[in-house]
């Protein structure tokens, strides 16, 4: 029934790596708030449960996602499996923005999917 087996998607090496590249002031979209959560950074619009959105995305999120990533977008966009489910499928237009905007920074392959951190650009 229970096992001490490690069945995370994402290694201690991985999460320790991506530390790094966040800080306090960092602002992230991701689609798990591991990052958030061990870096001390903030989580984009303070959305704390990305999962909900798999299933689709109501307007009112989508509008409101939309319009803050043109207006007040986040630091940092890391994509890590999750982020691409939860974000990218409900908003093409993030990908765009990635390639546009921002700069990639770093990829971890030390997990079960690589994990890729991005930059806004200055």
């Amino acid at each position: 029934l229970f096992s001490p087996k490690f069945g995370s998607v994402w290694s201690m090496e991985s999460l320790k790596n991506v530390e790094t590249y966040l800080d306090e002031d960092s602002v992230v979209m991701s689609g798990s708030l591991i990052w958030q959560f061990e870096s001390g950074s903030k989580t984009y619009l303070n959305l704390t449960n990305t999962l909900g959105f798999r299933g689709g995305m109501g307007k009112e999120y989508r509008d409101l996602i939309e319009s803050n990533l043109i207006s007040n977008p986040p630091t940092h966009i890391i994509l890590d499996g999750y982020t691409e489910q939860n974000y990218l499928k409900q908003i093409p237009y993030i990908e765009t923005l990635i390639i546009n905007d921002y700069k990639l920074i770093y990829i971890d392959y030390n997990s079960k999917l690589p994990i890729k951190i991005y930059k806004k650009k200055i």
